[in-house]
């Protein structure tokens, strides 16, 4: 028996918190994006300087 292969649940494990941590990034941005207008009030700004 070969040590070095893991176990399927391992697996799905390794999986799972890769695709989680590929998925954090696109859903940041589009979390943030339609704040920008808000964020552009607050300081004061046009929202055409903030992007």
């Amino acid at each position: 028996m070969n040590k070095d292969r893991m176990s399927s649940s391992k697996r799905l494990k390794l999986i799972v918190i890769l695709g989680s941590l590929a998925a954090l990034g696109p859903l940041s941005i589009d979390m943030y994006l339609p704040s920008l207008p808000t964020i552009s009030l607050y300081f004061c700004e046009k929202p055409r300087v903030l992007i």
